[in-house]
């Protein structure tokens, strides 16, 4: 049987309510296997996250602030949205150090320790509109597995350079569908950037361009 699971949770822009978040997703999140600090981790991701929707969102002013959190196997996904100010620059946002109210003291670090603490962290958001993060980590053991398949198509890369027609066929059947998924759902756009496994893709695609050139020629 699958291992899933989700909870939504909604409550005021309260500072009062960041230690309650924090609680919560990690009362939900220990229904896998993560290390203490690892936990710790989501803790202090979270708090940052919802931080953000009462100092910045709602500039410590009502709001309604909403998570999402889910699970599946070995990975856990976290989504945090508000209805506030909203985020002008976003990749300037994501700077270390940077905040909009600079009378804040220690501020700017927010995104940083998301970042560092979480495997993934995507934020999108519009002026006067609100903010969403989306946050996933992944236990240890779904790391493993990831790395492993991205050895499998290093290798696959290094035998097709050298000429194998037969890895040249496996890249092509195992990296086309996601990328052409990738490109049908608007990703790259969607989500605010790229990540290694898309220029792993994109660098598999622009190989076996090459490739079938060479096979032609």
């Amino acid at each position: 049987m699958e291992n899933t699971n989700w909870i939504k949770l909604e409550f005021p822009s309260d500072t009062r309510n960041v230690g309650f978040a924090r609680t919560a997703l990690a009362l939900f999140a220990s229904q896998l296997d993560w290390t203490l600090d690892e936990l710790e981790d989501i803790k202090v991701a979270v708090s940052e996250a919802v931080s953000n929707c009462v100092i910045h969102g709602y500039r410590l002013q009502e709001g309604l602030i909403k998570i999402e959190a889910s699970h599946r196997d070995d990975t856990l996904e976290i989504v945090i949205e508000d209805s506030g100010a909203g985020i002008a620059d976003v990749e300037l946002a994501k700077q270390t150090g940077y905040t909009s109210i600079p009378e804040e003291r220690m501020g700017g670090l927010g995104f940083t320790f998301m970042h560092e603490y979480m495997d993934e962290v995507r934020v999108s958001s519009q002026v006067d509109a609100g903010t969403k993060i989306r946050m996933v980590k992944r236990s240890p053991g779904e790391r493993a597995e990831m790395a492993k398949e991205m050895d499998k198509t290093r290798e696959l890369i290094r035998l097709s350079q050298q000429g194998d027609l037969q890895a040249r066929a496996r890249l092509v059947h195992e990296n086309m569908p996601p990328l052409v998924k990738s490109i049908a759902g608007g990703r790259f756009l969607q989500r605010g950037g790229l990540e290694y496994e898309d220029l792993l893709q994109i660098g598999s695609i622009g190989l076996l361009k090459l490739s079938a050139i060479s096979i032609f020629l």
